[in-house]
This record gives C-alpha cells, sequence and structure tokens, in this order.
C-alpha cells in the first residue's frame, strides 16, 4: 500500500487515513500492536481510495 506524502511532517494533511474513525496523519502516526496480529485494511470499500 502506498499513502501519498507532502511534507512528511504532519503539517499539510496530505497523508490523513481514517483508522477506527479517527483521522490521523500517516507520515508521524504509530500503529499500535493488534491484539489479534493482524491489520486489515479496507481500501476496496473505501471510497477515498
Amino acid at each position: 500500500m502506498t499513502i501519498p506524502t507532502g511534507c512528511l511532517g504532519g503539517s499539510c494533511g496530505a497523508c490523513e487515513i481514517e483508522v477506527n474513525g479517527r483521522l490521523v496523519r500517516a507520515c508521524v502516526a504509530t500503529v499500535p500492536r493488534s491484539p489479534e496480529g493482524s491489520l486489515t485494511v479496507g481500501l476496496a470499500m473505501d471510497p477515498y481510495w
């Protein structure tokens, strides 16, 4: 998966993605480990992708 980038510092918002109903800036966000040990990304269902 490719996340679009802009400033790479979290200030422009080009990399914003939705995680658990919240918008996060992917270039500066950390992703906590899932209790199940996997991450599911529904890009096919996302109208912006």
